[in-house]
């Protein structure tokens, strides 16, 4: 599931200046939503093991797992408008280290701006890969 990790994760994984308790809550509430999605979304074994794999998943069911993990973080609603993502876990990056924070929000914005793909399944792959993209922009790409 290491691949379902949500946007704003997404940029802090590497960063020391994040407590290893803060990471640790946000990896414990990937899984728990991750396990829960698998169960709605019913991702083939190859999505399964694309996901163990830190690679992406392999059908469209696959990418509803991701759809429905932002669902939960608030990332993304179910109308396809942009959530706000977990503001209290954000409360708590800006607390410990704020450029990291605005670098966070700065990538979300953007991406937030660029992808627009009508089906929301591929909008949350679409979604993740743009954070990809922005976050080598902002040097905080160690993750992949």
């Amino acid at each position: 599931m290491n691949f379902l990790i949500i946007f704003v994760c997404v940029f802090v994984y590497t960063n020391a200046s994040i407590s290893q308790g803060l990471l640790d809550q946000a990896k414990s509430k990937i899984q728990e939503y991750g396990l829960q999605c698998v169960e709605t979304e019913k991702p083939t074994d190859a999505d399964i093991e694309a996901f163990m794999n830190k690679q992406p998943p392999k059908t469209h069911a696959g990418k509803c797992v991701m759809r429905c993990v932002f669902e939960k973080f608030d990332i993304m609603h179910p109308d396809g408008t942009y959530g706000e993502g977990n503001v209290e876990w954000l409360n708590k990056v800006k607390a410990e280290d704020e450029d990291i924070y605005n670098k966070i929000q700065e990538a979300y914005e953007v991406c937030q701006e660029q992808v627009k793909t009508e089906d929301l399944c591929e909008r949350a792959f679409d979604l993740v890969e743009c954070g990809k993209e922005e976050s080598k922009k902002r040097e905080l790409d160690e993750y992949f």
